[in-house]
């Protein structure tokens, strides 16, 4: 697999790319390590972010991520065809063999990654100065777009739908045999809105709005009163 020095002018390591994925290769249950804080999209190599993006579906499908068969699905989605990309897939695992702690090398990555999108804001921002465009509309975009790219980097647990069936099933067998009350619903002690919504539960997220002068505060406070007692 040939890369263009050319293609330098953006940020990223291939070194970085190649010893994730080699990892991965080697210790499969890596890839949830890396999918917290990697995209697909985060490998500046399309070949790479094709190989990630069908790890992370194989995870999630439970079906193991050994060469022959990653090779096999990449192939389903038309991808690596060619004999040579085939040696090179194969090639990631002993590239990484000396590899002990991979959060290194994600780190690099997820950091050429943001840097490669900061430089696209810049570009598109720079885009919107030069063509006059009105200074709230140019700062609106270009705070949008940073918090875009904040928001991108924060970690999203990958987790295999084996586990996480087997998770709920156990909680909802513990929930239905509960008698101690621990997965009650806390009573509001407001008859009109328990009866409606059954009171508060675990992980709800409750908004409430009105126009002004409508007793939202006075509400709030009753309900917070009621619980407390």
């Amino acid at each position: 697999m040939e890369f263009n020095e050319n293609e330098r002018k953006q940020p990223y390591s291939i070194e970085a790319e190649q010893a994730v994925l080699g990892a991965i290769l080697l210790d499969p249950e890596k890839v949830s390590v890396a999918a917290e804080s990697l995209r697909a999209d985060s490998f500046y190599f399309q070949k790479h972010s094709e190989i990630f993006e069908t790890m992370t579906e194989m995870f999630n499908m439970t079906i193991p991520i050994e060469g022959i068969l990653l090779l096999e699905k990449l192939r389903e989605k038309g991808y690596f065809e060619d004999e040579t990309d085939k040696q090179y897939l194969l090639s990631l695992a002993e590239s990484s063999s000396m590899i002990n702690d991979i959060n290194y090398y994600i780190n690099i990555v997820a950091d050429k990654a943001s840097l490669r999108r900061i430089l696209g804001v810049c570009n598109d921002v720079s885009t919107l100065c030069y063509n006059g465009e009105e200074v709230p509309k140019v700062l609106d975009i270009a705070e949008r777009s940073f918090y875009d790219i904040t928001n991108g980097r924060q970690n999203t647990n990958l987790y295999k739908l084996e586990s996480v069936v087997k998770s709920e099933l156990e909680r909802w067998s513990e929930q239905r045999g509960d008698t101690s009350g621990k997965y009650d619903a806390i009573k509001l002690e407001i008859s009109a809105v328990d009866n409606f919504i059954g009171g508060f539960n675990n992980s709800d997220r409750v908004i409430l709005s009105g126009r002004p002068g409508m007793g939202k505060t006075s509400f709030a406070l009753k309900v917070a009163y009621n619980i407390a007692n």
